[in-house]
């Protein structure tokens, strides 16, 4: 099933730790549904460098 295509959200935390219990929080409520995430389109890191993400350039200082 292919419900969540084009599903998108960014979740911003203080931590990795926090960020991975929003993932474990995302897949409690998703996977009763029979619907997963896509690994590869699932990032849990740092953002080092700016990303554009729907039509929003996302830095460290911020969203322009």
């Amino acid at each position: 099933m292919r419900l969540l295509h084009g599903w998108k959200h960014v979740f911003f935390a203080k931590s990795c730790y926090q960020l991975r219990r929003i993932i474990k929080k995302v897949y409690t409520i998703i996977k009763p549904l029979g619907l997963k995430l896509a690994p590869l389109k699932t990032f849990i890191g740092k953002v080092k460098k700016s990303f554009s993400f729907l039509g929003y350039q996302i830095s460290h200082d911020g969203i322009e």
